[in-house]
């Protein structure tokens, strides 16, 4: 009982600190129609859409780490074929200065100027009315407290903004069909002063990333391999090494251009938690280009990982030591098969192209902006019928095409 009084402190603590964080907007009035102003002056190129979409949003919680979510949106529905229109609201702006948020500003035209459709094919919002100027409205909830309805469309984890903004989406085949040189392959951050576990999240269980790590390197300890500077990276990436790679950011950084073509090296890629929640860019990117994926958060994923088809997955260190073993001696037509499972999953569930296809959907009336957040059993259960409400939708035009 005590500890349901204290989540519940916890969750309406949010609340009333997010709510702040709106009113702040009005305090920085200022700031917000600097920001606003400055955003009007940019120039966009002028590129061909099939469709349109005004995004008409006033809350800032919105926003995602950094700006990530609303960068995420943005780029899901320009890779998909939308152009993108925004009311410009006041208050949406007071932190435009988030490096992601204004990066998907420069992509976004301003409702209300010449050249403004008539008629927009769909309406994104946070408001409750529909929108006379759309031919359709979605609206967008945050609501992770509350079980996802049948009508909620997720809006999926992308690769990180930075490979984003840098159209590396344009070369996914390229690192797919990258020869697999590494067994399996880490990159990142392992300080335990930076990864722990997380006090809001508390539902997520997961071992944190700097003990798995550590496992990682007990389990491979006659095999690994630690670049450490640009020229012994090189020289791995040209060998054959059956072994696990470790490439720790505090040692040495590669650039974010590499990255990618330094993921695609792997057969597998150790998809440790992030710092706040079980979830990373890196593991969608693990899959995007086919290195598959070692996790224990494959749950959080809409609809879930599946073991030995297009992840691996352990549940605790037992488990994790005993996939460590079997991943030696499995047969390489296992692997190939997992491999092809993983990018189909991308394909199927996460590209701009998938995400768009399914927004076109009759099926859903809101936007989930954080369905990865949801608790435990909420989030299969309603994509179980999307799933099929989607697959229904298939047929049909297969039919009325045949």
């Amino acid at each position: 009982m005590m500890g349901r009084n204290m989540k519940r402190v916890r969750w309406f603590a949010r609340a009333v600190e997010q709510e702040a964080r709106q009113l702040r907007g009005y305090l920085l009035f200022a700031g917000s129609i600097k920001r606003q102003r400055q955003w009007r002056r940019l120039e966009r190129a002028n590129e061909s859409y099939g469709h349109t979409v005004l995004l008409d949003i006033n809350k800032i919680i919105f926003d995602g780490e950094q700006g990530r979510r609303i960068h995420a949106l943005v780029n899901l529905l320009t890779r998909g074929g939308y152009r993108v229109w925004l009311t410009p609201r006041v208050c949406f702006f007071q932190n435009a200065n988030k490096v992601y948020k204004w990066r998907a500003l420069e992509h976004v035209y301003e409702y209300g100027v010449e050249g403004t459709p008539a008629k927009f094919d769909l309406c994104i919002t946070d408001r409750r009315r529909e929108c006379p100027k759309a031919n359709r409205t979605l609206r967008l909830t945050s609501d992770t407290q509350r079980q996802l309805s049948d009508r909620d469309l997720p809006v999926p984890y992308t690769i990180h903004p930075d490979h984003m903004d840098a159209r590396e989406d344009l070369n996914f085949q390229a690192y797919r069909d990258t020869p697999r040189r590494w067994l399996v392959f880490f990159g990142g951050d392992r300080r335990s002063d930076a990864y722990h576990p997380s006090e809001q999240y508390t539902h997520f269980k997961s071992i944190p990333r700097p003990r798995l790590v550590q496992l990682a390197e007990e389990c491979f300890r006659d095999d690994l391999q630690f670049p450490d500077s640009e020229d012994a990276l090189n020289k791995l990436m040209l060998s054959d090494a059956d072994s696990l790679v470790i490439l720790d950011s505090a040692r040495y950084r590669v650039a974010p251009s590499r990255w990618l073509p330094v993921v695609s090296q792997a057969k597998f890629f150790l998809a440790a938690p992030g710092q706040t929640y079980p979830h990373s860019h890196n593991c969608i990117e693990s899959l995007a280009i086919g290195t598959i994926p070692i996790l224990e958060y494959n749950e959080r994923f809409q609809p879930a990982l599946e073991h030995g088809v297009n992840c691996l997955v352990y549940r605790g260190e037992q488990q994790f030591r005993q996939l460590m073993t079997e991943i030696r001696a499995m047969p390489e037509s296992s692997i190939q098969q997992m491999r092809q499972g993983a990018i189909a999953y991308y394909d199927e569930y996460l590209s701009p192209q998938s995400f768009v296809h399914r927004l076109t959907a009759d099926a859903f009336d809101r936007l989930h902006m954080y369905p990865y957040l949801a608790r435990p059993g909420i989030l299969n259960r309603h994509l179980r019928v999307n799933n099929r409400v989607t697959a229904a939708r298939e047929r049909e035009r297969a039919r009325a095409a045949s």
